[in-house]
């Protein structure tokens, strides 16, 4: 019979909305015993701790060293860490970032940011401290992917970028994030499926990166404002850039569309689901993602979509949308044309993107992370012994 496991997760670093709903998505959607793990344990900071509900197979560890900051966690990675993996007998960790310190193996490790590993837009970034900071994280990244016992990609396209970068991995999986309910359940307005409708509402939410492409989708809403079009683009998301933001709103000012763009700024899933219930597009103007969970969160929602052709997207809708090249006005005006004017072709992409969203399943991607650091486990404890 095979021993039973005890998992470390490495939950250190999940600070973002994403990757908190990971990690909460893996632990309540399936009990990791029926994969032969005996126990999960789980370092992080305490407030993700605290939102994470007790299981009589989890035990969660909250050093003092999480609270502090950046170059405290890296000190307690890379020199007290496995120390306390050994204390406890962990067979494995998991770490639900591809930067980490700790030298304890096997590791497997998830490839959560993309951005440091795609020229195109770190271009954007030329002689930034932001861009000095994409090198470093590629450096780390690409040692830690090198020496994982297994890497976890979010979508083959991922998996594509990172390879084509640092060469072939050893051992890696996609396994994709689920998508909570509440956005399966929103209740659009069907009223816009069979209708040709004025005052169209679209709706962007994104943080306010440069590679994000506020900019070319408000000077398409002008291009569409130009023609004639009655419609209202809602824009969502943290400030992330401030620069960026402030030449986002001079834009809109310079453009004269304060009347016809409204920038909330980030929002509450309560009111975001609100939102969502009566936006009639839903848009994704980005160039370079992993898996975007909002994107994820649009197709649940029912929404017909108009999308970004790079990065992982069509992989991500297939036939499920109508795509433009983020970084051409003109190119993503077009898209929008065809849904406003196309009564029966929204509600077909409608309905597509919420059929292909049920695959993105918080079930089937804990099902997925268990077993396959499982694999891991008993590939490096054979490795060994032959």
């Amino acid at each position: 019979m095979k021993d039973e496991i005890i998992v470390a997760i490495d939950a250190s670093r999940n600070r973002s909305g994403g990757a908190k709903n990971h990690i909460n998505g893996i632990l309540a959607n399936s009990d990791p015993r029926h994969f032969g793990i005996k126990e999960v344990h789980l370092w992080s900071y305490s407030d993700l701790l605290n939102s994470i509900p007790d299981y009589p197979w989890l035990v969660k560890h909250n050093p003092k060293w999480l609270e502090k900051n950046i170059v405290s966690q890296i000190i307690w990675q890379k020199y007290i860490y496995h120390k306390e993996l050994y204390k406890y007998n962990c067979n494995i960790l998991y770490s639900t970032t591809a930067i980490n310190f700790c030298n304890f193996k096997p590791i497997v490790v998830m490839s959560r940011e993309l951005l440091s590993f795609d020229p195109r837009y770190k271009k954007l970034y030329c002689f930034t401290f932001q861009r000095a900071r994409l090198e470093i994280i590629k450096f780390i990244q690409t040692k830690i992917f090198k020496k994982a016992d297994g890497i976890i990609f979010l979508t083959r396209y991922a998996n594509h970028v990172v390879e084509k970068n640092i060469g072939n991995l050893y051992d890696f999986k996609i396994i994709p994030h689920g998508i909570n309910n509440h956005f399966r359940n929103v209740e659009i307005n069907t009223r816009w499926f069979y209708n040709t409708v004025q005052n169209v509402s679209c709706i962007y939410i994104s943080d306010i990166h440069r590679y994000k492409n506020h900019e070319k989708l408000i000077q398409a809403i002008k291009i569409l404002i130009k023609k004639g079009y009655s419609l209202r683009l809602t824009l969502i998301g943290d400030i992330v850039e401030k620069k960026t933001f402030k030449k986002v709103k001079n834009l809109v000012n310079r453009l004269d569309l304060n009347k016809y763009i409204i920038i909330l700024g980030k929002v509450k899933n309560d009111e975001l689901v609100y939102i969502l219930k009566n936006s009639m597009i839903f848009i994704f103007a980005s160039g370079c993602e992993n898996l975007p969970n909002i994107l994820l969160e649009g197709m649940a929602s029912g929404l017909p979509i108009a999308s970004s052709s790079k990065g992982p997207m069509p992989e991500i809708l297939k036939d499920a949308a109508i795509y433009f090249d983020p970084e051409d006005p003109a190119s993503i005006a077009n898209s929008l044309e065809i849904l406003i004017n196309d009564v029966s072709l929204r509600y077909e992409m409608s309905l597509r993107a919420k059929n292909y969203s049920m695959s993105f399943d918080w079930k089937i991607c804990a099902e997925k992370t268990w077993k396959y650091i499982v694999e891991v486990y008993y590939k490096y404890t054979s490795k060994r012994i032959f």
